[in-house]
């Protein structure tokens, strides 16, 4: 029963054609011009599909091209990715046999349930045709955003949603008595624009994209649901990447012809504003105009926002049945345009949250932590922040408290509120990412002002330019406010004062400093370890096995307890008979008999190995032609097989100190990865001979994650060669990554070897 209800509801969605003055597909494709790509667009586009893309009914994925092309296979790679060029160069010249046409034009539905309860059909074309999509986006997007900006700004347009809503905001907060703003609403816009209309608007402003676009609209598109083959007429598809594009252009026709001072559009939602007598004429061309492109109002859905009763009831008179809405009650493109509507849209947010406390528990730990750091603290809410002035809400707070009871529970870890405020540092000051809202308001809002000042100016009629961007209250509040937290008066300037991190940055930093200046002796080395570049890269690491990132709990919890000073064992005496092994663990990283030393240094060993075979240098562990000077007879952990730089191999030494051992304590409560520095310095005094035929690296780490100088300069390098080889950007952070949690994994092995019993403790290197 259900799949036969999803069935009718996309039958509904994807209507037969209506007989209309002009059939398109009989259209003859015009002498042209179609647009040419290079092999360089397609690598571009082929890797700009996200990662698990589905391939469609083919089976074809986008992640198959990205192995496929990738530069590591050789000439082969080479040359697939010319022949993929060459067949997107004649699918884009309309070259299309027409056997194949439906199928290469066809694609799977995805039934997506709307909160109002309907159904929004999205298409999930062949791999090869979205390719084909993306290199045309590619080419037509910054031509098609300067065609349709300012009124339309779903379309190539960066912060156009952003721009819109402080567009409405600025006009509703002036909104004379006898004017209005009345948002629009089509019924299933997307899948009943006439493709007449669609083809006409591509043939006269992108002549160049026509025959690809006719190839694919001008005939019924087969679309499979199931067992079931729909046939579609009308509409552009949802899921092709060209269709926002082909609905702007189309649409563009009624937009530019509208007289309201307010003319806001993003893709199918249009807002106007202005006099009743703009506001009426407007509502008939595009009720006039819609309906002969094949797009309907639907009244029901659409909303007035007026203090008079009298532009209620005009507006009324074309559209039955509207919302009437309270400015402060106003809500565009999911943000808040008034005060109220902004506490209920932060109630919501507080909702959402707590339902995740209940259900994250259910989630390994690495995999809640990720998840709490990338997308449930702050991501959800980024948008929201940069649209409203919300940096003086009180609710704001509410939300961190909860944020903190499920990063406590996650983590099994009970904070003070310094370390909780470090916490919600970034990962390069030292913190573990977990953004507080109420931090992250200020920036987010000044930035999204600045960044969209100049498109909101060429949106909003002439007499309002005076009270957005820097002019508005709110931002000369806000930035006031910036002021004291920074205690600067120098604010972010051009070209980087649209930048949120510009804003941030500052005041995040202004934390990290008062917190580092007002602590001494070990708290202090450690504040500067955890900051240290690529000392807290396993938080950063995405729980993937097959990458060697994924970290057990144990670790995890550990290495989070261990940046933050947290408790993480009760006070016990350790299996070497001392009663010192203290609730901070820090007795187990310098405990000679404690596990997890020996184990830390294989594993960092087998990562610098198989880096280096994999950047083109093989290498072999503990070469047994070579020992040091001092007679003890040990071997280096590596040498590369053939030269690395000045014709010389690579002989490689690991060692990792205790950040916070009395030993090092004066060097590193002055600097972060001066232990292991010293570290490095001896290992190049104990293999000196070595340095007249090879070249010596000592590479030294610390427990709480930095890098001696000697080792950070070799791995960039390392990193540098593997990104060259892989042509992956990421391949340098994954060795980061891998060598990071590595050094955790000894850690949390140390820990626990104090214990007098580590069941667990084979565990942790097992993954």
């Amino acid at each position: 029963m259900l799949t036969w209800l999803k069935h009718l509801g996309h039958r509904g969605k994807h209507p037969a054609r209506e007989t209309s003055g002009t059939n398109s597909s009989n259209t003859s494709v015009p002498t042209m011009e179609p647009l040419i790509v290079e092999d360089s667009d397609i690598y571009k586009a082929i890797m700009s599909f996200p990662s698990g893309s589905a391939g469609g009914y083919t089976g074809i994925r986008p992640q198959h091209l990205k192995e496929m092309v990738n530069p590591v296979i050789g000439e082969i790679a080479e040359t697939l990715l010319s022949e993929i060029t060459r067949f997107v160069n004649n699918s884009l010249a309309g070259l299309i046999p027409d056997e194949i046409r439906p199928f290469f034009f066809g694609a799977t539905l995805c039934a997506l349930k709307k909160k109002d309860g309907g159904i929004r059909p999205i298409a999930v074309g062949n791999t090869l045709r979205r390719l084909v999509s993306k290199a045309a986006v590619r080419s037509i997007r910054a031509q098609a955003a300067m065609m349709l900006q300012p009124n339309q700004l779903g379309f190539g347009v960066s912060q156009g949603s952003e721009a819109a809503v402080h567009a409405t905001r600025a006009y509703i907060n002036n909104l004379p008595e006898d004017n209005a703003v009345v948002k629009l609403d089509f019924k299933n816009a997307f899948n009943l624009l006439k493709r007449d209309v669609v083809l006409a608007a591509v043939q006269e402003h992108f002549p160049g994209l026509f025959p690809f676009v006719l190839a694919g609209y001008s005939k019924e598109s087969m679309l499979l649901f199931g067992e079931h083959e729909i046939t579609s007429s009308e509409g552009v598809q949802q899921g092709d990447p060209l269709a926002p594009f082909l609905f702007c252009i189309a649409v563009r026709e009624i937009t530019v012809r509208l007289t309201s001072e307010l003319n806001i559009w993003f893709l199918d939602d249009g807002t106007l504003a202005g006099t009743k007598e703009s506001l009426l004429h407007d509502l008939t061309q595009v009720m006039t105009r819609g309906q002969e492109m094949g797009l309907v109002l639907n009244p029901s859905k659409c909303e007035i926002i007026s203090v008079s009763q009298q532009v209620i009831n005009a507006v009324r008179s074309k559209l039955p049945g509207a919302a009437v809405i309270a400015p402060t009650n106003s809500v565009l493109l999911g943000a808040p345009l008034g005060s109220n509507a902004t506490d209920t849209i932060l109630r919501k947010k507080l909702e959402e949250l707590r339902r995740m406390e209940q259900r994250i528990g259910n989630l390994d730990t690495h995999d809640a932590l990720y998840l709490l750091t990338k997308c449930l603290s702050l991501l959800r809410l980024t948008y929201f922040l940069r649209c409203a002035p919300s940096y003086d809400n009180p609710i704001l707070h509410e939300y961190d408290s909860i944020l903190r009871q499920i990063f406590t529970k996650v983590l099994n870890l009970t904070l003070e509120d310094g370390q909780w405020n470090q916490a919600t540092l970034p990962v390069r000051l030292g913190g573990i990412g977990v953004r507080k809202s109420s931090q992250i308001a200020l920036p987010a809002f000044l930035s999204s002002c600045i960044a969209s000042r100049e498109l909101v100016a060429a949106i909003l009629p002439e007499h309002l330019r005076d009270k957005i961007g820097v002019q508005d209250q709110k931002f000369i509040d806000g930035a006031m406010i910036w002021d004291n937290l920074t205690g600067s008066e120098t604010r972010p300037a051009p070209p980087n004062n649209y930048k949120q991190s510009h804003w941030d940055g500052p005041i995040v930093e202004n934390i990290a400093s008062t917190m580092l200046q007002s602590v001494s002796g070990k708290d202090r080395a450690r504040l500067l370890a955890v900051r240290a570049p690529h000392a807290g890269d396993f938080l950063l690491a995405v729980p993937n096995s097959s990458l060697g990132t994924r970290i057990d709990p144990q670790t995890i919890r550990i290495g989070v307890a261990l940046r933050l000073a947290a408790p993480i064992l009760a006070e016990h005496r350790c299996i070497c008979g001392s009663e010192a092994a203290d609730r901070f663990g820090y007795h187990g990283l310098v405990c000679r008999k404690s596990e997890g030393k020996i184990a830390r240094h294989e594993e960092v060993n087998n990562i610098i190995k198989r880096s280096l075979t994999t950047a083109g240098c093989p290498a072999v562990r503990e070469p047994p032609q070579l020992c040091r000077s001092d007679g003890s007879q040990k071997r280096p952990d590596g040498i590369t097989l053939q030269a690395w730089t000045d014709g010389k191999q690579v002989v490689w030494d690991y060692t990792c100190a205790s950040t916070l051992a009395d030993t090092y304590l004066q060097y590193t409560r002055e600097e972060g990865g001066a232990a292991a520095s010293f570290r490095e310095s001896q290992k190049s005094r104990k293999y000196g001979e070595l340095a007249h035929h090879y070249m010596f690296v000592p590479i030294g780490s610390e427990t709480l994650g930095s890098w001696g100088k000697s080792a950070s300069k070799f791995l960039k390098e390392l990193g540098k060669r593997l990104i060259r080889v892989t042509r992956d950007p990421r391949a340098a952070s994954f060795l980061f990554q891998r060598l990071s949690a590595a050094v955790q994994r000894g850690n949390a092995c140390c820990i626990l070897g104090t214990r007098p019993s580590s069941e667990e403790l084979d565990e942790i290197f097992a993954l």
